[in-house]
């Protein structure tokens, strides 16, 4: 019971460098022995007459191990300082993409980290609140987009960014700002009776929670209008979509969620749920599963 949920931390976070507590799925599931045969998929206890109740072994397993990012999903543009600039453009459309000496800096330094496709800063970029790290930031003059992108992926890598800086007087710079971005992001947690996962942010627990319901009630049991679609034509661009894939097939996740737009998705996802699921923020439980919409 070491690495419940290491899969699907592993590709829906695409390698961020974050601690990790986690649990294995059940030897049981593993073979398809007694436990595995117990749960049908909408989590009923098959012949005791018992009220549903979640497991979470089998189902969170499955989904860590599925939900992950499409391969069309992923932009394998290489990264250079014109690709950069674009998707600075894409990101921060009103605040243009700033100094290209700037760009270029910033590109340098995710090159250095091995960083070296469009697709591969989107995707570590994907849980990241915009409007919170501008918060976070207290911005007083008008900001380049060229700036917002090297705070956002300070608050995506964290102290990766930070110690993959060769000089000096920009990696102290960097660590007075990581200070104002840490811990504010990743405060969610899944925990069943046995298990929990590592923090998570807002966006990542939607995903996580999606892949659950998905894996339990099929597609269209994960379904919510403008948030979780089955056609990327379905949501908005500017909810910065993703692909993941469950057992039951494809999902499109919104990830450009306020927090209280994701606490509602997670109410929504976690009431689709049998009993026995909690959703954590900061330590203290905010929804249980199995409880109505």
């Amino acid at each position: 019971m070491d690495d419940l949920f290491a899969n699907i931390e592993d590709r829906l976070n695409s390698g961020m460098a974050t601690e990790r507590r986690s649990l294995a799925p059940s030897a049981d599931h593993k073979d398809g022995g007694a436990d595995a045969e117990r749960i049908n998929p909408d989590g009923h206890d098959i012949g005791s007459g018992a009220e549903p109740v979640y497991s979470g072994q089998e189902e969170l397993s499955e989904a860590e191990q599925e939900a992950e990012v499409e391969p069309q999903d992923h932009d394998v543009s290489p990264l250079s300082v014109d690709s950069l600039t674009k998707l600075i453009l894409r990101r921060f459309p009103a605040q243009g993409a700033g100094d290209a000496g700037e760009i270029d800096q910033i590109a340098s330094h995710l090159l250095e980290m091995g960083i070296d496709t469009i697709g591969s800063i989107e995707s570590r970029l994907s849980d990241i609140d915009s409007d919170n790290v501008a918060r976070l930031m207290g911005y007083v003059a008008e900001t380049s987009g060229a700036r917002r992108m090297d705070d956002e992926l300070l608050a995506a890598l964290e102290d990766d960014y930070v110690t993959n800086v060769r000089d000096s007087e920009r990696r102290q710079l960097l660590s007075a700002r990581l200070r104002r971005v840490r811990g504010k992001f990743s405060i969610y947690q899944l925990r069943n009776a046995t298990s929990e996962t590592k923090l998570l942010t807002a966006s990542l627990t939607v995903r996580y929670l999606a892949a659950l319901v998905a894996t339990r009630k099929g597609i269209s049991g994960a379904i919510i209008p403008g948030v979780i679609a089955e056609s990327l034509d379905e949501l908005n661009p500017s909810t910065r979509p993703r692909i993941i894939r469950t057992k039951a097939g494809s999902l499109c996740v919104a990830t450009n969620l306020s927090r209280a737009a994701a606490e509602d998705i997670m109410r929504q996802l976690a009431s689709r749920l049998p009993r026995g699921l909690k959703v954590i923020r900061g330590g203290d439980v905010v929804f249980e599963s199995g409880r109505p919409e």
